[in-house]
C-alpha cells in the first residue's frame, strides 16, 4: 500500500461551508502518509447537484494514474483522529469498500477502493450509465449514489464494512467517519457563521449565471439526446479542469501504468 491517495470534492460553495471537515480529511491523509487532494477548484461549476458525478470521473483518473488505493470522502464528512489506516480493513478478496447508509442501502460518501482491472470496470460502468435510468429501487433522486447502487450491488468484490466508517445515522456511535448528509446528522453540523455566509454568496451568484443562461440558450432542453451530450461534455471539461489544477491526478509516483 505505497500509493495511496485520499481525495474530497468540495465546490459552489462548499469549499467554505465543509472548511472545517476537509481539514480533518488533510490530518488523516498527513497521519498515515497518505497523498491528499481536497478539490475546490474551479470553484463553480454549472452542473450544480449533478456536480457529484466528478468523484465517479476522479476515481477514474485515479487508478489510470496508478494509485494503488484510492480513498474519496464526501466534503461533509468528518475523519477522527483515532481512524485506522486502511489496510487494517483490506481483504485478499474485496476491491471496493463501503458502508450501508441509514436507508439500508450504499452511501458513497466514504469509498475505500483498490485499482484493480474489476474495481476500474465497474466505475466505467458506472459513468457509462450515468444518464440512463435505473431501478426505482436504487434511486436516490440525483446524483451517483444510486448508480453505484446499481452497479455495484451484484459485485463480488464488494465488502460492506463497519458502519464507524461512514456514519451518518448514529449520534451515539463512537465512529471513525461522521457524515452529516441529508438524513438524521444533518443539522449536527454548523459551520462558522463567516463560512456559512461565503458559502450562500456563491449560491446566488451560481443562481445568477443560471438564470442568465436560461435567457439565452436556445436548445430544446426536453431533448434527451441533447441533454446527454451536454452533460457529458460539461463533466469531461470539468474533470480536466480539475486535473490542470491538481497534477497529483495524471500521475502516481513510482508505479507502472495498468491500464491501456
Amino acid at each position: 500500500m505505497k500509493n495511496i491517495i485520499v481525495f474530497s470534492i468540495a465546490l459552489n460553495g462548499y469549499q467554505w461551508r465543509y472548511k472545517t471537515l476537509l481539514n480533518s480529511h488533510k490530518r488523516y491523509a498527513q497521519q498515515h502518509g497518505y497523498r491528499y487532494i481536497a478539490v475546490t477548484q474551479p470553484a463553480i461549476s454549472l452542473l450544480g447537484e449533478e456536480v457529484a458525478w466528478l468523484k465517479v470521473k476522479l476515481i477514474l483518473e485515479a487508478m489510470s494514474a496508478d494509485y494503488d488505493w484510492l480513498v474519496f470522502l464526501d466534503a461533509d464528512t468528518r475523519v477522527a483522529v483515532h481512524t485506522p489506516p486502511i489496510h487494517q480493513i483490506a481483504d485478499t478478496n474485496k476491491h471496493l469498500y463501503a458502508c450501508k447508509g441509514y436507508s439500508g442501502r450504499l452511501n458513497s460518501g466514504v469509498l475505500i477502493i483498490e485499482n484493480t482491472k474489476s474495481t476500474y470496470q465497474l466505475f466505467s460502468n458506472i459513468i457509462n450509465g450515468a444518464t440512463r435510468s435505473i431501478p426505482e429501487e436504487d434511486d436516490v433522486g440525483w446524483g451517483e449514489n444510486g448508480h453505484i447502487i446499481h452497479y455495484a450491488k451484484h459485485c463480488n468484490f464488494l465488502a460492506f464494512i463497519d458502519k464507524r466508517w461512514n456514519n451518518n445515522h448514529n449520534p451515539t456511535l463512537n465512529d471513525y467517519i461522521r457524515h452529516y448528509s441529508q438524513g438524521p446528522l444533518h443539522n449536527d453540523f454548523k459551520p462558522p457563521f463567516l463560512h456559512h455566509c461565503i458559502e450562500r454568496s456563491y449560491h446566488y451568484v451560481l443562481a445568477a449565471i443560471k438564470r442568465i443562461r436560461r435567457f439565452t440558450q436556445t436548445q430544446n432542453k426536453r431533448d434527451k439526446a441533447h441533454n446527454t451530450h451536454q452533460f457529458y461534455h460539461q463533466l469531461n471539461a470539468l474533470t480536466q479542469k480539475v486535473i490542470d489544477h491538481y497534477p497529483l491526478f495524471k500521475q502516481a509516483p513510482q508505479t507502472k501504468h495498468r491500464h491501456t
